[in-house]
């Protein structure tokens, strides 16, 4: 896929219609791609902002002089689609995404330091140990 493709991807996911196999595939891209990683928190900080800023409505006579004009039905709609970020719910979104990403790019440098065993520990039972010459008995440095 190309970088253009994840953008998109990344899009989808801030408005929760990603799916889950498409997720882990972006964000294992994210943590390799500085491009998409930018993208994907400058989209992070505009849902931010748009979630800040005050809503903008236009005024009343605005909405007659557009109906008097015939460009907008003169009726009003009964029942209005709510949107998810109607409800507020899209801060927790965006955040829950950015501390997952920060979790897996943190879990790749971790592991490694964590689960490392530099000299592994073998033991044998003493019968064993003594048909082994005594040279190689001796540890190493």
């Amino acid at each position: 896929m190309t970088c253009e493709q994840y953008q998109m991807q990344i899009c989808q996911l801030l408005e929760n219609e990603l799916r889950g196999e498409e997720s882990s595939a972006l964000f294992t891209h994210l943590s390799a791609c500085s491009e998409c990683r930018g993208f994907f928190h400058a989209s992070l900080q505009v849902r931010a902002e748009l979630m800040n800023a005050e809503p903008i409505t236009a005024p009343d006579e605005l909405d007659d002089r557009m109906r008097a004009a015939g460009l907008i039905p003169t009726e009003r709609p009964s029942s209005r689609k709510t949107s998810i970020w109607d409800l507020r719910i899209a801060f927790p979104l965006p955040a829950a995404a950015s501390i997952a990403l920060l979790l897996i790019i943190g879990s790749l440098f971790v592991a490694p330091a964590l689960f490392h065993d530099p000299q592994p520990r073998h033991e044998f039972p003493p019968d064993v140990l003594q048909l082994v010459p005594v040279e190689w008995r001796t540890p190493r440095p």
